[in-house]
C-alpha cells in the first residue's frame, strides 16, 4: 500500500488531504483517481467525490458517514473479473455499471442499488457455447432483508426474469421467496455441466422457491421444445416436447412428466423422489409409453441395431440399490442385427414381469411370419450385474435354424426347428431338458444328440 498526503485541523474538523494512494488487496490494484478530501467532524466522515480506479472502470463514493449514513456510490465499467480473486474458477468477464444510495444508520443500513453487467460471462456460460449476457439488477436491503429484481438476456434469445426476496435475519439461515419467469433459455448451457450431452432445444416456464437454504419447497412448470440430446439424435429422434410439472418439499421430489414425438411417440410419467442433501433416496415411478423407438437402445449396446417400436406400462419403487419393478411391454416390428441377418422381420414381443428381491421374474411371447412362435416364462436370479441362477420353460414353432449363424462362424444352418427347452441353475453350469425338432436338415433325415448337461432329455432329430 501507498499513500501520500496530509492531515490539517480547523474549527474541531481533521482534514484528511489525499494525493496518492494505491494498494493490490488479493493482487486486485487499486489507486486514487485524483487528489480528494476527507472531513471529519462532528461524529462523521464526510467525502466529496472520492475516485478509487481499478482497470479500466472506476467507483465514485460521495456523502457521510457518522451515526447516520448517506452515501452515494456511482460505479463505473467495473470489470468483473474482480471477483475471480473471491471466486474459485469463476472466470467472470464484462464490466459491471450502476449506482448504490446507502442510508440509516450502521446498525440498520438501508441501501438501495441498480447495477447493469454488460457482456456477462463465466467459465459455464463460456463452457455451454453461450453469448456474452447483458444482466440488470435493482433493488433495496432494508431490515434485514434484500428485495430484488433481476432480468437476463443475450443476443442469441435468453431470457430470464426473476424477482423475489432474501431474508438475512440470521446470516446463517437465510430465507427465499422467489419467482423466475424463464421465457427462453437454451438447453445447451446445461453442456457446461454434464459431458457429452450435446442438448439442444430451448425450455420456457415458471420456477418459484421459498424456505430457508436448508429446507426449501420449489414448484415448477417447465416446456423443453425440441428436444435433443446425444442419445436421442444417435436414435434419429428429433423435434421431441417435453413437459414437465411439480413439487419439492420436504425433501421429495413429485414430478408429471410427458414426452411428445414423432409417428405418435409418448412416453408419460408420474412419481415421486425422497432426497436428503445429494442423497437419492426411495423412488416411486409409474410410466406409460406408447411408440418408442427400439433403436434408442443402440445408444448403449454395440452392434444392436434394434428396429421396431415399444409400447407398454412400466411401475417402479423403492430405493435405487433394492428396487422392485413392474413391466408389460409390447415390442412391434422387432428386430436386432442378429434377427435381420437371419432374414427374419417385423417380429411382434410382449413381455411381462416383475423384478423384486434380485429376481426377475417374466412370461414373453415372440411371433413372427410362417407361423414362428417361441413362448417363455420363468425367472432369473441377479446379484449386482451378474445372472446368478436361472429356471426357463420354453416352447419353440417354426424358429429358423438360421439365426444361430450369427453366433457360430460357418454354421450355415437351415431349417426350422420346434420344441420344449428346460433350463435351470447358473450360466456356468446349466441344466437342460429338451425336446426338439430340426425339419429339413438335409437330404437324408438322421438323428444326433448331445447333452446340455448329465440330466439331458434328449428326443428327436437334431442336426
Amino acid at each position: 500500500m501507498l499513500a501520500a498526503g496530509n492531515i490539517e485541523a480547523q474549527d474541531g474538523t481533521i482534514h484528511l488531504n489525499l494525493d496518492r494512494f494505491s494498494a493490490s488487496p488479493r493482487n486486485i490494484p487499486i489507486e486514487l483517481a485524483a487528489p480528494t478530501q476527507v472531513a471529519i467532524g462532528g461524529g462523521a466522515a464526510n467525502l466529496n467525490g472520492l475516485m478509487l480506479k481499478t482497470g479500466t472502470g472506476s467507483v465514485t463514493v460521495t456523502g457521510s458517514a457518522g451515526e447516520t449514513l448517506k452515501l452515494d456510490a456511482d460505479i463505473r465499467e467495473l470489470p468483473a473479473a474482480l471477483a475471480n480473486g473471491f471466486v474459485p474458477n469463476l472466470s467472470a468477464g464484462g464490466t459491471i455499471s450502476g449506482t448504490i444510495a446507502v442510508t440509516g444508520t450502521p446498525a440498520a443500513p438501508v441501501a438501495d442499488f441498480k447495477l447493469d453487467w454488460k457482456d456477462a460471462t463465466t467459465g459455464q456460460t463460456k463452457g455451454a457455447g453461450l453469448a456474452p449476457l447483458d444482466i440488470t439488477a435493482g433493488g433495496k436491503f432494508a431490515d434485514n432483508k434484500l428485495d430484488f429484481d433481476t432480468t437476463v438476456g443475450s443476443n442469441d434469445g435468453l431470457s430470464l426474469k426473476a424477482a423475489g426476496n432474501v431474508a438475512l435475519a440470521e446470516p446463517k439461515a437465510p430465507v427465499l421467496d422467489v419467482n423466475a419467469d424463464i421465457l427462453n433459455l437454451p438447453a445447451r448451457i446445461a453442456n457446461g455441466f454434464v459431458p457429452d450431452l450435446a442438448a439442444e432445444g430451448t425450455i420456457t416456464g415458471k420456477v418459484a422457491a421459498s424456505g430457508s437454504l436448508a429446507a426449501p419447497t420449489a414448484n415448477f412448470d417447465l416446456d423443453w421444445k425440441d428436444a435433443a440430446t446425444s442419445q436421442t439424435k444417435r436414435a434419429g429422434l428429433a423435434n421431441l416436447g417435453v413437459k414437465a410439472t411439480g413439487k419439492f418439499a420436504d425433501n421429495k421430489l413429485d414430478f408429471d412428466t410427458a414426452i411428445g414425438g414423432g409417428n405418435s411417440l409418448s412416453v408419460k410419467a408420474t412419481g415421486n423422489v425422497a432426497i436428503t442433501g445429494t442423497t437419492i433416496g426411495n423412488v416411486k415411478v409409474d410410466a406409460a409409453l406408447a411408440n418408442v423407438p427400439a433403436n434408442i437402445a443402440n445408444s448403449f449396446a454395440a452392434d444392436l441395431a434394434a428396429e421396431g417400436a415399444i409400447s407398454g406400462k412400466i411401475s417402479a419403487s423403492g430405493s435405487l440399490s433394492a428396487p422392485s419393478a413392474d413391466f408389460d411391454l409390447t415390442w412391434k416390428d422387432a428386430a436386432t442385427s442378429h434377427t435381420k441377418r437371419a432374414g427374419l422381420a417385423a417380429l411382434g414381443v410382449t413381455a411381462s414381469g416383475k423384478f423384486a428381491d434380485n429376481k426377475l421374474d417374466f412370461n414373453a411371447v415372440v411371433g413372427g411370419a410362417n407361423s414362428l412362435s417361441l413362448k417363455a416364462n420363468g425367472n432369473l436370479a441377479i446379484k449386482g450385474t451378474t445372472i446368478d441362477n436361472l429356471t426357463v420353460d420354453a416352447t419353440l414353432a417354426n424358429v429358423p435354424a438360421n439365426i444361430a449363424n450369427s453366433f457360430v462362424a460357418d454354421l450355415a444352418a437351415e431349417g426350422t426347428i420346434s420344441g420344449r427347452i428346460s433350463a435351470t441353475g447358473s450360466l456356468p453350469v446349466p441344466e437342460c431338458r429338451f425336446r426338439s425338432h430340426l425339419e429339413r436338415c438335409g437330404d437324408e433325415p438322421h438323428e444326433t444328440c448331445r447333452p446340455c448337461s448329465a440330466r439331458g432329455d434328449r428326443i428327436g432329430k437334431i442336426c
